[in-house]
């Protein structure tokens, strides 16, 4: 079990994506059973439709894609898609993202729903019995 925070690109610049890429090959390392959580600082967009979501940096799909390089998987996409209900309500109040609501992000004048922390496990492990 283990839990990171990914460094802000817009402070650290390429050391946020080379950080998530170190993540996901460490991942890949683990043997047995294996949960993280992170603070991730990304994506741009976590949409409902995994394929439209929009990246700060072409190195973080590595760690958060569908398919990333470890076997690890997004918990809550894994408890939504055995909860197709759930999942249309999300879809009907934010149709382009982000899937959950974990930061706001901007400021005052601007301020922009997303999604940055995560919690992966893998996808034959049960993430939840809610």
């Amino acid at each position: 079990m283990c839990s990171f925070h990914t460094p802000p690109g817009a402070s650290w610049g390429k050391t946020k994506p080379q950080t998530l890429r170190a993540i996901a090959e460490w991942l890949t390392k683990q043997s047995g059973h294996t949960i993280f959580g992170i603070d991730a600082n990304a994506p741009k967009t976590d949409h409902p439709m995994f394929d439209q979501n929009q990246w700060w940096w072409e190195d973080e799909p590595a760690l958060l894609r569908h398919s990333p390089l470890h076997e690890l998987r997004d918990c809550l996409r894994l408890y939504l898609a055995e909860r197709p209900r759930m999942m249309e309500e999300i879809v009907s109040r934010r149709p382009t993202g982000p899937l959950a609501i974990s930061h706001i992000r901007g400021n005052r004048r601007k301020m922009i729903e997303c999604r940055y922390d995560f919690i992966y496990n893998l996808a034959r492990a049960r993430c939840s019995r809610g």
